[in-house]
């Protein structure tokens, strides 16, 4: 029986793929450049965030638009051309996006990141023809706002109703939450205990996830 009435918003970094170190260490050499204190602890904080919201916690009084964007842009750009290397396929992505697709629901794309990072994550692994619809929130208000969750839901004509994001951050879930969708969170990046109640479902890594999750969270005639 065909799923198609049914969507799965995929977050991407710490969902996906693990981008984490790669991450950190761009942060780490352009925040040293710009006299920002930065370690794992201010790090781990910002993750799954937009760089434009971070930016203006980390330079405080200095921040401008202006330079909040150069230091974003050379970050991302470190990112893909020095760090990406060290970005890897989590356990369980490509059968999960396998599986999904064979089983026709819609596939789509619901990422803070930049669109050119989306962009070469799903060249380097081959993964465009998995998704109906992918969308960056980098213009758009950080998570916790549902805005890219409400997004990816109207490229893909699918009501919140019938939408299950898959997370790794509090910040998503709850965003995920408050765009009337379903929600799994994922512990690769932050422990159990972060997410508090707001998840349907918490596991450490999509292997780990149940056969039949997604059918359990929007049943075909739900």
């Amino acid at each position: 029986m065909s799923s198609n009435n049914r969507a799965v918003l995929w977050d991407l970094d710490g969902t996906l793929v693990d981008s984490y170190r790669a991450h950190f260490h761009a942060w780490t050499h352009i925040t040293s450049e710009y006299d920002i204190p930065f370690d794992d602890v201010i790090f781990a904080d910002s993750f799954g965030r937009t760089n434009d919201m971070v930016l203006k916690e980390w330079l405080g009084e200095r921040w401008t638009p202006e330079l909040a964007q150069e230091i974003s842009e050379r970050k991302e750009a470190y990112y893909r051309e020095v760090t990406f290397g060290e970005v890897v396929i989590l356990p369980g992505a490509v059968a999960w996006l396998d599986r999904m697709q064979a089983a026709g629901w819609k596939q789509g794309i619901a990422s803070s990141a930049p669109w050119p990072n989306i962009q070469v994550i799903l060249d380097a692994f081959d993964w465009r023809g998995y998704f109906d619809a992918v969308c960056s929130g980098e213009a758009l208000p950080s998570k916790p706002d549902p805005a890219v969750f409400l997004a990816t839901a109207r490229e893909l004509n699918m009501a919140a109703a019938r939408c299950v994001v898959a997370e790794d951050a509090p910040a998503g879930i709850t965003g995920a939450r408050r765009a009337g969708m379903r929600c799994i969170a994922l512990t690769t990046t932050y422990p159990a205990e972060a997410f508090g109640a707001m998840p349907d479902i918490i596991v450490p890594n999509l292997a780990a996830l149940p056969f039949d999750a997604f059918d359990r969270l929007i049943p075909q005639d739900g």
